[in-house]
């Protein structure tokens, strides 16, 4: 076996290369090995976490820090040094002891450090670095001002810029939502409050309502804006609704009910106590309509005595409109003068039944309707008698079934001119299958 040559290979320069590299490499490593890898650490502006105290400690009292909330300290570290070299400011919990607080006032608190988070070296969940045993914290201790927390409400009010409406609209009262706000703080934060208010701004005329969702500024006596820091709104924004409506003249009219058969209607004198009104509300709805429809009067109820009837405007506005002329109630007056009346009886051939079913046959029981009450011109009742006067029962309005019933019946006055009757009457009718 040949014998190797120790000469040889260091005077190969490929051999010396690799040799020597070997040997910085372990070179190093006893060196690395002989150091103490136990390094310390200052970490400045760490900030003092108040927050946990205060929900702990300060809350359930009803207080609150309003000076000293954004301190900081210096903090003295040590640890191994792979680990301290990348430590910053959040990863160090600073805390205070809010312990001894019971009441408003000024108060010296100790600044420690929170050792669920900062765990030794080793420690599990730990972050591989420790406080220094000595003056870790710089300050070690922190002033505070502690505040009597109150709650009240305000009203919210709005201030709008820049609003124009055109000439054929109308701008209604603003609505907030909500109208009202409480706002919980230190009772002197509290009691610097003046307005609470929402805004908006427009560059545009407005022709349609619009929504706004605005924060809500906190202003005192003076108008300047308050810090709200230290404040808790129960709600941060509000709704500012401006309803803008079309505005459109609208005409009233009316009808009536219960009109005799051959009344010529036209020759009643009636007249509203006001024509039109004068109507707001959206676009769409408003360009729906070209008139007011006040309802119907009963003509079976118009007499001498009984010759003005009155309407609710309100009631029949179409829905989101609004009525901008003040008039709220309004009459029909039906002109009576020249108009008498009269009580007749209307005779049992008179007494009419119409569309009767082809299957049923229909028989008036009634010998005759008496006490009818007509009302007509004077001319037309000096000529008017009974016989004049028709009794008729329609049977196409209800469901035809066997048997005896007292129906009612609409009298006329055919061929007569202004005459009909005031009240309700019946005839019996006997209606029998064919």
């Amino acid at each position: 076996m040949k014998k190797l040559d120790l000469g040889k290979l260091f005077d190969d320069k490929r051999f010396l290369i690799v040799f020597s590299l070997v040997m910085a490499v372990l070179s190093w490593l006893v060196v690395v090995s002989s150091v103490d890898r136990n390094v310390s650490a200052q970490i400045r502006n760490v900030q003092v976490d108040l927050a946990q105290a205060e929900r702990e400690v300060l809350l359930p009292l009803n207080l609150t820090i309003v000076d000293g909330r954004s301190a900081t300290a210096t903090v003295a570290i040590e640890g191994d040094r792979s680990v301290v070299g990348g430590v910053g400011p959040a990863d160090i919990d600073i805390q205070a002891d809010l312990s001894g607080i019971t009441g408003p006032g000024t108060y010296e608190v100790t600044l420690y450090g929170n050792r669920t988070l900062n765990y030794n070296v080793g420690d599990r969940y730990g972050k591989g670095f420790r406080l220094q045993s000595i003056d870790p914290i710089s300050p070690a201790t922190l002033e505070i001002q502690v505040a009597r927390l109150t709650s009240r409400r305000f009203d919210l009010t709005a201030d709008i810029d820049g609003l124009q409406v055109p000439e054929d609209y109308v701008g209604m009262d603003t609505v907030l939502n909500p109208r009202t706000i409480t706002v919980t703080g230190p009772e002197s934060a509290i009691n610097r409050i003046d307005r609470c208010v929402v805004s908006a701004q427009f560059t545009e005329p407005l022709t349609g309502s619009r929504t706004i969702s605005s924060p809500i500024v906190l202003y005192d006596v003076e108008g300047n804006v308050l810090d709200q820091e230290l404040l808790t709104l129960d709600t941060d924004t509000a709704d500012i609704t401006i309803p803008v409506y079309k505005k459109k003249s609208m005409a009233l009219s009316f009808d009536y009910t219960n009109v005799p058969s051959g009344l010529p209607l036209s020759q009643i004198d009636d007249r509203l106590s006001v024509a039109s009104i004068q109507v707001a509300g959206p676009e769409d709805v408003v360009d729906s309509y070209d008139r007011l429809d006040l309802g119907f009067i009963n003509f079976s109820e118009v007499t001498p005595e009984n010759s003005i009837f009155l309407f609710d405007v309100d009631s029949v506005l179409p829905t989101g409109c609004v009525n901008l002329s003040d008039v709220h109630t309004v009459s029909v007056e039906v002109n009576m003068s020249g108009m008498t009346q009269a009580n007749f009886t209307i005779p049992g051939e008179n007494i009419r039944v119409v569309n009767v079913p082809i299957n049923y046959t229909a028989t008036v029981e009634t010998p005759s309707i008496s006490g009818v009450h007509v009302v007509g011109s004077q001319q037309a009742l000096e000529t008017l008698m009974g016989s004049d006067l028709v009794a008729t029962v329609d049977l196409s309005d209800r469901d035809v079934v066997p048997g005896p019933f007292s129906l009612p019946v609409k009298i006329s006055a055919p061929g007569k001119g202004l005459v009909w009757a005031i009240g309700e009457y019946t005839a019996v009718v006997t209606i029998q299958e064919r």
